[in-house]
């Protein structure tokens, strides 16, 4: 599990991975890659002048910064103590402690944000501790749902106080501390509104329904108009790059690398693009998810052409939530339990619903 619990003395502590010292571990594993055997040549001859000076001394000093920037990079955690009325949070080794302490009854508050990190928006995680007056952000995680997910849990049994979540269908849902632990079925019996609407008629046509005994599958091709103009558009900035004309020597003509290979009468690199493209093409238009609803378990699975390449298994009574994310990336069909979550992203906002509504509604019925 990524997040450790222990308790001591009356006060729990979590600890969870933390990214705080990330640069001075690469700093760390980059000097002692390229830099201890010249540096120690460099200070042998300008201080220490040993006349049997032995490069592997560098070597060693060297292994040993790897060693050390690897301890920074994958061993560096965030710590928090929950006491009386506060929490203590300690981000890595030489980050001074912050206290944050509460007036009113606290909560801890789950959400997610996009953040512009590089070419395409990055969703982070954020936990939150909040009361009548404070707003406390505690951790924040690019990409790692599961992560926040579980600290926020962990906090929230630890202070005795309910998680506050927000989704698409029920806005903004307060769960107490002892109801974090539920299966879905029983956090419905408890709060209706966890059910939401039937499924709507008629069933979108990317979605396949077939009823298997007591089970239901529902299973839809990757393969969509959206996904189709996003090849189509690259292959044509691909092929629009290869006829743009740039300089070459001073004395050489303008061309293009389309130029070049008609000169030379070679096209091959051109037929292992298109070979490229076309391949995957093939791979999108066989690529299928299928949700397989059982009494006792929820199977997903991933396969192209018919051959299962990816799956996964979660158990009735463990699933926890089903849901609908919406990011500036699509809409995201989401099947939580506290070891497994299990993401999927539909073509559009209604298939993604449509989805969610349907499984609410499959086990909550299997219940009754």
């Amino acid at each position: 599990m990524a997040v450790q619990r222990y308790q001591r003395n009356q006060l729990v502590y979590l600890l969870i991975p933390s990214d705080s010292h990330r640069d001075l571990g690469l700093f760390l594993i980059f000097l002692g890659l390229v830099g201890t055997v010249p540096g120690f040549y460099i200070i042998n001859r300008l201080f220490l002048h040993w006349a049997n000076w032995d490069w592997r001394l560098g070597g060693f000093v060297g292994l040993a910064l790897v060693i050390m920037g690897m301890g920074f990079l994958l061993g560096t955690r965030k710590s928090f103590r929950v006491g009386q009325g506060e929490i203590r949070m300690k981000d890595g080794l030489f980050r001074r402690v912050l206290v944050y302490r509460w007036k009113e009854t606290p909560r801890i508050r789950m959400r997610s944000v996009d953040e512009e990190r590089g070419p395409k928006p990055t969703e982070v995680f954020e936990v939150h501790l909040v009361d009548g007056y404070y707003d406390y952000l505690l951790d924040r995680r690019p990409g790692q749902q599961m992560e926040s997910r579980t600290l926020a849990e962990m906090l929230a049994k630890a202070i005795g106080c309910p998680v506050m979540e927000k989704s698409r269908e029920t806005g903004e849902l307060t769960l107490e501390a002892g109801e974090l632990d539920l299966s879905f079925v029983e956090r419905v019996k408890r709060h209706p509104v966890l059910l939401g609407p039937a499924p709507e008629e008629p069933v979108p046509a990317a979605v396949l329904v077939r009823h298997d005994g007591s089970a239901l599958v529902l299973a839809w091709s990757s393969f969509n108009k959206n996904l189709l103009s996003e090849v189509v558009v690259s292959a044509g900035l691909l092929v629009g790059l290869e006829m743009l004309p740039f300089h070459g020597r001073e004395d050489a003509p303008t061309q293009s690398v389309f130029d070049m290979m008609r000169t030379s009468g070679d096209y091959t690199g051109l037929y292992a693009q298109f070979g490229i493209l076309a391949a995957v093409l093939l791979y999108l238009a066989g690529l299928r998810h299928e949700f397989r609803l059982e009494p006792t378990r929820v199977i997903w699975r991933q396969s192209v052409w018919g051959v299962t390449t990816r799956r996964a298994t979660i158990p009735a009574q463990e699933l926890e939530q089903i849901s609908v994310r919406e990011s500036s990336r699509g809409s995201f069909l989401q099947l939580i339990s506290d070891r497994l979550i299990i993401t999927r992203r539909l073509v559009d906002t209604r298939t993604a619903s449509w989805l969610a509504s349907t499984v609410r509604h499959y086990y909550v019925g299997q219940s009754s």
